[in-house]
C-alpha cells in the first residue's frame, strides 16, 4: 500500500500537539524529566532567593537567578531544536509512505529513510490523523484524507496491528482541547505574573511623602518592631535598600526588628535594570549621591514631623543603601543619633568639619567582598577618624559581599542598643 499526500502547516502543529502531550504523558525519558528539571530549578532559585535574603544579598539573588533562568532557556532552546526541528524535517515536502513487508518507507523530497517494524514505538489515532512514532522524536502524521476511503484506512491499521501486535493504537479523546486547556491556564498563569509584577512596580500599598523647597516626593513602607503599635512615640530606624531593590524586598526579608522601633523603607528615586537605584555609577555619581542624601535629609525631618519620634533617627543600609548611610552621616550628622552602614562606601569625599559632629558610626564589613572592598570601607573610616568622628569598623575576613550570622546578630543588636539609647533620651 502506498500513500502520498502534501503536508500542511496544520499536519505540522498537530504532530507537535500530539508529539507533546505523548512526551509529556506517555514517555517518561522525556516528559517526567521535563518536569523534574523544571521543579529543580524552581527549588534551585527559591533556595537562592531564601540564602540571598537572609544575607542581605538582594543583588546576589538576582545575578543568580538570572543565570538559572538562562539555563533553563538554553535547555528549552535544546528540547525544541532535538524535537520540533526534526519533526519539521521529517514533515515537509510531499510524504510518500509505503506499507511494506519489512517495514515502512517514508520519503521526503530530501530524503529516503526506512523504518523496519520493530523500530515502531508508538501509534495514536485521532479523529484526523494516524499518529507513527520512531523511538522518542521522530514519527509521521498522516492525516486521514492522504487515504483515498476508508477501506483505504482501515487496511493501514490492520497492517500496523499485524506488524506489531504489541503496539496498543491510543485513541485520545480531546487532544487538541487538552492542549487548548493548557495554553489557556498558562496564559492565566502569565497575565497573573504580569499583574503581581505591575502591582509591585506600582505599589499602590505605600505611603507617600511631599517633600519642601521643590524636592519632590518619596514612597515608603513603614514597619513597627517589638509590638509597638503606630500611635507610640518611638525611636526610627531608617533601613535603606541595596542596589537594584525595593522597600518590599527589605520588609519581607525579615528586617522588621525585635525591639521597639519604628523603621522606615524608603524607595530611592532611580530605576536600575529591575529595581531602584540611590544614584548611577558615572562621572555624575558624586553629584547623585549627594542629591539623594539631601532628599533623604529633607524626607526624614517631615517622617519626624508626621510621626512621634524619641530621640534622633538611626540610618542603616546595606550595599548601595550601606553607602546613603555613610552618606547621610557625612553630609548630615546633625540629624542623625548613628549610623550603621553595611557593605558600603562613602560615594563622596568626606566634607571638612570644625568640629566632630556627635553622630555615632559603626560599620560593618565582609573582608572578601568584591563588589564593595572593604578597603573602600576603611577609606571613609579613616576620613572620619582623623576629624576626630566617633567610628569603628568591624570586618569578617571570610565574609564576601553578605552578612554571616555573627555580623548579622551585631547588626541587630547594634540598632537594639541605639534605639533604646534614643528611646529613653
Amino acid at each position: 500500500m502506498e500513500i502520498r499526500f502534501e503536508q500542511s502547516a496544520a499536519d505540522l502543529a498537530a504532530f507537535q500537539r500530539y508529539m507533546l502531550r505523548h512526551a509529556n504523558q506517555q514517555n517518561r525519558r522525556g516528559g517526567r524529566l521535563g518536569g523534574i528539571a523544571f521543579m529543580v530549578v524552581v527549588l534551585a532559585l527559591a533556595i537562592v532567593f531564601l540564602e540571598e535574603l537572609a544575607s542581605f544579598n538582594i543583588l546576589g539573588f538576582l545575578k543568580q537567578a538570572i543565570i538559572l533562568l538562562l539555563g533553563l532557556a538554553v535547555l528549552v532552546f535544546i528540547w525544541h531544536r532535538i524535537f520540533f526541528r526534526r519533526a519539521a524535517k521529517s514533515l515537509s515536502g510531499e510524504l510518500v509512505i509505503r506499507f511494506a513487508e519489512d517495514g515502512l518507507h517514508h520519503d521526503d523530497p530530501v530524503t529516503k529513510a526506512f523504518t523496519a517494524w520493530p523500530g515502531l514505538d508508538h501509534i495514536g489515532l485521532t479523529s484526523d490523523y494516524l499518529f507513527i512514532f520512531f523511538g522518542y522524536a521522530r514519527g509521521l502524521a498522516i492525516p486521514r484524507r492522504a487515504f483515498p476511503d476508508e477501506a483505504a484506512f482501515e487496511a493501514a491499521l490492520a497492517a500496523l496491528r499485524r506488524h506489531r501486535p504489541d503496539l496498543d493504537v491510543e485513541s485520545p479523546p480531546q487532544v487538541a482541547q487538552r492542549v487548548r486547556r493548557h495554553r489557556r491556564g498558562l496564559a492565566i498563569a502569565a497575565v497573573l505574573v504580569a499583574l503581581a509584577a505591575t502591582l509591585a512596580l506600582t505599589t499602590p500599598w505605600r505611603e507617600r511623602l511631599a517633600l519642601p523647597d521643590g524636592q519632590g516626593a518619596m514612597s515608603y513602607l513603614v514597619a513597627h518592631g517589638g509590638g509597638a503599635q503606630p500611635g507610640e512615640r518611638l525611636p526610627m530606624i531608617l533601613d535603606l535598600h541595596p542596589l537594584a531593590g525595593f522597600p518590599e524586598i527589605m520588609r519581607v526579608a525579615g528586617h522588621n526588628q525585635d525591639f521597639p522601633a519604628r523603621i522606615v523603607y524608603p524607595a530611592a528615586p532611580y530605576w536600575h535594570l529591575v529595581g531602584l537605584s540611590w544614584f548611577g555609577f558615572d562621572h555624575h555619581m558624586a553629584e547623585e549621591a549627594r542629591a539623594a542624601a539631601d532628599q533623604l535629609a529633607a524626607f526624614t525631618e517631615v517622617l519626624m514631623a508626621r510621626y512621634p519620634t524619641a530621640g534622633q533617627p538611626i540610618v542603616t543600609g546595606f550595599s548601595q543603601g550601606g553607602s546613603m548611610a555613610y552618606a547621610l552621616a557625612a553630609f548630615h550628622p546633625e540629624l542623625f543619633a548613628a549610623s550603621v552602614p553595611v557593605s558600603g562606601a562613602l560615594p563622596d569625599e568626606l566634607p571638612a568639619r570644625a568640629a566632630a559632629p556627635d553622630i555615632v558610626v559603626r560599620a560593618l564589613h565582609g573582608g572578601d567582598d568584591q563588589i564593595v572592598p572593604a578597603d573602600w570601607a576603611r577609606y571613609a573610616i579613616e576620613a572620619m577618624e582623623e576629624q576626630g568622628w566617633d567610628v569603628e569598623l568591624e570586618v569578617y575576613p571570610e565574609a564576601g559581599h553578605k552578612l554571616p550570622a555573627e555580623a548579622k546578630a551585631q547588626w541587630r543588636k547594634l540598632l537594639a542598643d541605639f534605639a533604646a539609647a534614643e528611646g529613653g533620651s
